[in-house]
């Protein structure tokens, strides 16, 4: 019996690239699990699908970009997701940082998590990280007065209030 590297974890040439794939960025060995897994031959409709589904083309297409491994139309399809990813990223971290400015004017103290927290801290590069919103912690004495502070400046909840007050609840 062989033993398999940890990114090859099932007999499936399309899961042991993805998984080679989103490691390869800290294990440059990867790149021969990517290789072989590809030599296996791969269903490209069904890696739109999963790539699609677990929102990792940004991550793929940095692993890949340049290596020739896949079809160029694939690979066309990645980089246009990591380019719309860095972009829709770099409006949203302008707006984070216009959020903790005036957070900070309003002498309220905050903690950005999840999304672009790990943007930073853990992927390296705002464009491999799908983001659709904003998580910023404050302390619960402060959400009335974020709230104020926050829609002086434009900002509104993303969603209507299902009643008077539920914002401050929820968030």
């Amino acid at each position: 019996m062989t033993s398999r590297q940890p990114w090859e974890p099932a007999d499936d040439a399309l899961d042991q690239f993805l998984f080679a794939s989103l490691l390869s960025r800290r294990q440059p060995d990867a790149h021969d699990a990517m290789r072989r897994a590809l030599e296996r031959g791969v269903d490209w409709q069904e890696f739109r699908h999963r790539v699609a589904r677990q929102r990792v083309a940004p991550l793929i297409y940095a692993a890949i970009k340049q290596r020739n491994l896949l079809p160029a139309s694939i690979e066309a399809e990645l980089r246009e997701a990591y380019y719309f990813n860095a972009a829709r990223n770099a409006t949203m971290f302008a707006q984070l940082d216009d959020v903790l400015q005036t957070l900070a004017r309003a002498g309220i103290s905050s903690l950005v998590l999840k999304g672009p927290a790990l943007a930073v801290v853990v992927y390296d590069n705002i464009a491999l990280r799908p983001m659709s919103d904003l998580d910023i912690l404050i302390p619960r004495a402060d959400a009335a007065a974020a709230l104020r502070a926050l829609r002086a400046t434009g900002y509104r909840p993303g969603h209507p209030e299902v009643r008077a007050g539920a914002t401050l609840e929820h968030e």
